[in-house]
């Protein structure tokens, strides 16, 4: 469903029952950093300047390399195959957003094959947004969306 699903950050906020943790693999930790909620693993936590080639052109915002950017697709393409772990993935993404006064959403399902709409809304809209795409199997998706003009 999604080739790209993105948040960005200019700090993250860890709300109640959300931790950073490094990646272990069988030989030890490695440089991978996974946000988990309530024991779930929910996205790996990069900075801009790491996660993006070209930080601008990929989010539109100037000066932001020294974001956070938690990368979401492949949390979010498992969450999509049933309908409890989509209501928990989506309350947890909500959680984040309402946690940050400033955030840029970047989703899309076919990344650079289609125009990409921008929205302002706030993180329950999105959430809606979100839900309503997954459940009518809306394609393509391609859409930025912010809590404020940027």
């Amino acid at each position: 469903m999604f080739d790209t699903f993105d948040v960005l950050v200019p700090d993250l906020n860890m709300p109640a029952g959300f931790e950073l943790r490094q990646h272990q693999t069988a030989f030890g930790p490695d440089d991978s950093v996974f946000l988990y909620v309530a024991e779930a693993q929910f996205a790996r936590v990069l900075p801009a300047r790491e996660a993006f080639s070209a930080v601008e052109a990929w989010t539109g915002v100037p000066g932001c390399e020294g974001w956070t950017v938690l990368l979401l697709s492949a949390h979010a393409n498992a969450a999509t195959r049933d309908s409890g772990s989509w209501a928990s993935f989506l309350a947890a993404l909500r959680v984040i957003l309402e946690n940050h006064p400033v955030w840029r959403v970047t989703c899309e399902s076919d990344c650079d094959q289609h125009p990409v709409e921008t929205f302002v809304l706030a993180p329950g809209a999105l959430v809606d947004l979100l839900d309503t795409y997954r459940n009518a199997a809306h394609y393509p998706i391609a859409f930025r969306a912010e809590c404020s003009a940027l």
